[in-house]
C-alpha cells in the first residue's frame, strides 16, 4: 500500500470531550453537545485501542510530521496521556509532538515530566482575568519554558472564533484550496475520522475506527474524492462554503 499519509501534515487525536472550562466558554462547541437539548451527546473517551491501532499503523509509514492529543478537550485530564506520548514518541521519533492545555493542572513537575515522555511543544491557553492572564504567562515564561527548546513553550490567545455561526450564515464560496481531511487528520473521541476541526458538530464523518482500519478509510473513495476536490478550490461541502480556513495547507 502507498503512504497512507502523504499529504498528510498534522494528525491529532480528540482524548475526549472533557474540559473543566467548558463552562468559562459559554457558547464555544463542547458546552454546547454537554448541555443544549439539540446536540447533547454525553461525556465520551477515545478507547486506548485506536489510539494505539493509529499509532502502529503511523509508526508502520514511517509518519514524521506533527501529533497533537486535543481538538475540543484538555488533555492534562486524562490519566493515559502520558502512556499516549511515550508510544507516539517510540512510533514515531521524527515527529512534533505538541500538547495544547489550559494549564489548569501544569505545574513545573508535570511540565518537565511531559517533556522526558517526548513531548516538543507545549502550548497554554491561560483563562480568567487580564490580571491572572497576565501572572499565568509570566509564571510560564518564568518556570515552564526554559524546560522546552526556545520558543517550544508559550502561551497562545483563547479567544474564540465565530465558528458557531458558520453552519447557518450565508456561502461565501471561496476557491480557496482545502486540504483537508487528509492534510490534518483528525480523530475525535467518538473514534470517528473527521473532515476537520472547525466542523464541531461532526456533520461530517468518514468512518469508524471501532469498526474499520484507519488505512481503509483514508483510501476510500470517500475520503479521497473529498481530499481531491477541495485541494482544486472546489468547495463542494455547504460547510466548507461558508468557511475561509484552510486547513493542511
Amino acid at each position: 500500500m502507498s503512504n497512507p499519509f502523504e499529504h498528510t501534515l498534522d494528525i491529532s487525536f480528540e482524548l475526549s470531550n472533557l474540559c473543566q472550562y467548558a463552562w468559562f466558554h459559554r457558547k464555544c462547541p463542547l458546552h454546547l453537545e454537554m448541555t443544549s437539548p439539540f446536540t447533547v451527546k454525553g461525556p465520551a473517551t477515545l478507547p486506548a485501542e485506536v489510539v494505539y491501532r493509529v499509532l502502529d499503523v503511523m509508526e508502520r509509514h514511517g509518519y514524521d510530521n506533527e501529533i497533537s492529543f486535543h481538538q475540543y478537550s484538555e488533555p492534562l485530564m486524562d490519566p493515559r496521556l502520558f502512556e499516549f506520548i511515550r508510544r507516539a514518541r517510540q512510533a514515531c521519533p521524527s515527529s512534533t509532538i505538541t500538547i495544547l492545555t489550559n494549564g489548569h493542572y501544569l505545574t513545573s513537575v508535570l511540565a518537565k515530566e511531559l517533556r522526558q515522555a517526548g513531548v516538543s511543544q507545549l502550548l497554554i491557553t491561560p483563562y480568567g482575568s487580564s490580571s491572572e492572564r497576565k501572572a499565568k504567562t509570566a509564571w510560564v515564561t518564568r518556570e515552564i519554558a526554559a524546560q522546552f527548546s526556545p520558543g517550544a513553550c508559550r502561551c497562545v490567545a483563547g479567544k474564540l472564533d465565530s465558528r458557531l455561526t458558520w453552519y447557518d450564515r450565508e456561502p461565501i464560496d471561496s476557491n480557496r484550496p482545502c486540504y483537508a481531511p487528509l492534510g490534518s487528520l483528525g480523530i475525535t473521541c467518538r473514534g470517528e475520522v473527521s473532515l476537520c476541526c472547525l466542523d464541531w458538530q461532526r456533520r461530517y464523518n468518514f468512518g469508524s475506527l471501532l469498526e474499520r482500519d484507519l488505512e481503509e478509510i483514508l483510501v476510500s473513495d470517500q475520503v479521497q474524492e473529498t481530499y481531491q476536490q477541495l485541494s482544486r478550490g472546489e468547495r463542494f461541502l455547504d460547510l466548507c462554503r461558508r468557511c475561509t480556513w484552510a486547513r493542511g495547507g
